[in-house]
């Protein structure tokens, strides 16, 4: 079988994957991840995209799996590592979230959204307190930006509502 698409317009492909996935176009947006992933394989862009098709189409086992895929071609991509703690903790996975954001800790996140979304992944596992440095820096690095902002006043009061005294 000759594949429709070549390696030098993966960047065109995967624009086109997003157009159909806004359009809610879900089976032709799998199938053209499909192609895109066989020309691809070792292109985490192409997997990620496939993980995100697969949620939207109520497989979130598939986008597991895509997920991992990814992380095997970018292991130190923090964006890939977000991505995959946000998918575990919407399939209610907490604890192995919280293992995969203390390892996304680890690696360099040098974009504000990288910062933001490292905070919400540490929210959403019930780590307010630990989360409240990404909010501040991705908030110093972007201070226009709303959502940095309130993401860091909200977290922060959060983990002021939330601190318990130490007991005696």
């Amino acid at each position: 079988m000759k594949l429709s698409i070549s390696p030098a317009s993966i960047e065109s492909e995967l624009t086109d994957v997003r157009r159909l996935v806004a359009e809610g176009r879900l089976a032709d947006a799998c199938e053209r991840c499909g192609k895109l992933v066989q020309v691809a394989p070792m292109d985490p862009r192409g997997w990620r995209l496939a993980a995100e098709v697969g949620f939207r189409s109520k497989k979130p086992i598939e986008a597991i799996e895509f997920l991992r895929r990814a992380m095997e071609c970018a292991p130190h991509d923090a964006s890939v590592l977000i991505q995959y703690g946000q998918c575990l903790m919407r399939l209610g996975r907490r604890r192995e979230a919280l293992a995969i954001a203390l390892q996304a800790e680890r690696l360099v996140l040098d974009r504000p959204q990288l910062q933001d979304a490292l905070g919400t992944l540490l929210t959403h596992v019930e780590e307010a307190t630990r989360a409240v440095p990404y909010f501040r820096r991705a908030a110093q690095s972007a201070p226009t930006n709303v959502d940095f902002r309130y993401n860091l006043r909200r977290r922060m009061w959060i983990s002021v509502t939330t601190w318990r005294w130490p007991s005696v």
